[in-house]
């Protein structure tokens, strides 16, 4: 008898029986993932700062992976330590103590917000509200927290979420609300609170106040450029290329770094997009992956992917990344650079092929989307396990399709065989109650339904772990 207990994101639990004599397949408890494809030329296999490889007609394309910060959290026990803050102006003279009226909510999106769970959606809008009142109330200073050394956000309050999924929420927010560009993917998790990190440069209220009037209408200016011009998204894309060299900075993951110092990496350029495509009207996401950041626009033709960080060469701006699908924006990926990240795709949009074809398009490969032709999907690692068990995890291909996976211990899967096919939301399962001293083999396909009909991909590579225990 097989159980397979599955455990998504939303906390659904899904059975599945079948027969496969004495061996027992348990799917792991791994995030939701919508899968994705792996690039069809893989150029280098770690995350560098910066790779060049050749393009075509020999030009050299830079493009800079890995600078997206991670996520940092200190857990910590107790109450959040809130203050009153002894902060004093670094600044000599205020020229003003106040912030600029604005309607602040255009310069984010809220497609992940609406996809969120009641508790979720309860800290994504108390973080909201701790964020609007330090960007709009200039009285208010950040509280420096002695024992983690830093200048912390009051306590936004949350129940019912385990750590990963604070985490995930965190992210959502910060990545959809480029306005607050004094924060980042950085907090203190108390048992029911999270207090977000606040640059020490914009701890102060009455600085914070300028600073903000200085980005915004800065900001503000690109908005209009970009509003007044008859391609509002290429226009926006084109200003932040123009306007800002990739080099890392102090206030690198915020939008500050883009508009104000003219400098930034992946996260400046995609959230300076973001406010600006928001702001005029266009419907932008931030998109991520474990060390990079793009962005999703609704076009009136659907949803693409575009990097600006990618297409800014320089003295040059290409567009070998702009408008694409998710498979097409994946090439020559260094790694997996455009794949986002397992827990959060769901959240996200998915970009699909255009039925229009620009100048700059490059279609080498096929969007599953829009296509009954399947991509492999590619085994990343079979590793045995103790107590007889083996766990295979594979790369993410599509979201439109599940995986059928073969596991026998018989190389060519004449005998002996057993086949599971499971939700697109997974990339790892492990097998339990093997045999021990016998080798396994597996491989991996993809399969889906249409209408009466059902469309396979290749299959994989075959796989193979020894289990000695």
């Amino acid at each position: 008898m097989i159980n397979v207990n599955s455990n998504p994101i939303n906390n659904k639990v899904n059975n599945i029986k079948s027969n496969f004599k004495e061996e027992f397949i348990m799917i792991s408890t791994f995030k939701k993932t919508v899968a994705f494809v792996l690039a069809m030329v893989i150029m280098f296999g770690g995350c560098v700062s910066s790779v060049t490889v050749n393009a075509a007609k020999s030009n050299k394309l830079k493009m800079p992976t890995g600078d997206l910060a991670a996520a940092k959290v200190i857990e910590a026990s107790g109450n959040p330590l809130l203050k009153k803050s002894s902060l004093k102006s670094t600044t000599r003279s205020l020229k003003s103590s106040s912030v600029n009226q604005r309607v602040w909510s255009k310069y984010s999106n809220d497609y992940a917000e609406n996809k969120l769970n009641s508790y979720e959606k309860g800290l994504y809008n108390n973080l909201d509200d701790v964020c609007y009142d330090y960007l709009v109330d200039s009285s208010l200073n950040a509280t420096y927290n002695p024992i983690y050394s830093g200048y912390y956000l009051p306590g936004a309050e949350y129940s019912n979420l385990t750590s990963d999924e604070v985490g995930r929420v965190i992210e959502l927010f910060i990545y959809a609300h480029p306005q607050y560009y004094f924060t980042a993917v950085h907090y203190i998790r108390y048992s029911s609170s999270v207090c977000l990190y606040c640059y020490d440069e914009f701890a102060y209220g009455e600085d914070r106040a300028q600073v903000t009037n200085a980005v915004f209408d800065k900001l503000d200016k690109y908005v209009a450029t970009a509003k007044k011009a008859t391609d509002v998204e290429k226009t926006a894309h084109d200003l932040i290329c123009k306007n800002v060299s990739y080099q890392s900075g102090t206030y690198d993951q915020s939008m500050y770094s883009a508009l104000m110092e003219g400098k930034t990496v992946c996260a400046g350029y995609s959230q300076t997009l973001s406010a600006i495509l928001n702001a005029c009207g266009m419907e932008t996401v931030l998109a991520y992956s474990k060390g990079h950041a793009w962005n999703k626009v609704k076009t009136n033709d659907g949803w693409r992917a575009v990097d600006s960080t990618w297409d800014d060469q320089g003295s040059t701006i290409v567009y070998y990344w702009y408008n694409k699908s998710d498979s097409d924006i994946r090439y020559k990926d260094t790694q997996y650079d455009h794949y986002i990240k397992a827990d959060v795709a769901w959240y996200l949009p998915a970009a699909t092929k255009s039925s229009k074809t620009a100048n700059t398009e490059r279609t080498t490969t096929t969007d599953s989307a829009d296509s009954n032709k399947l991509e492999t999907p590619v085994i990343k690692s079979l590793k045995a396990g103790s107590n007889k068990s083996m766990t295979l995890t594979f790369e993410p291909v599509s979201n439109t399709a599940n995986y059928e996976i073969k596991i026998s211990k018989h190389s060519k899967f004449k005998n002996d065989v057993h086949t599971v096919t499971v939700d697109n939301r997974y990339s790892a399962i492990t097998f339990t109650k093997l045999t021990k001293n016998k080798r396994y083999y597996t491989k991996v396909r993809q399969v889906r339904k249409s209408g009466n009909k059902t469309y396979y991909s290749k299959w994989s590579s075959v796989k193979s772990v020894f289990i000695k225990k």
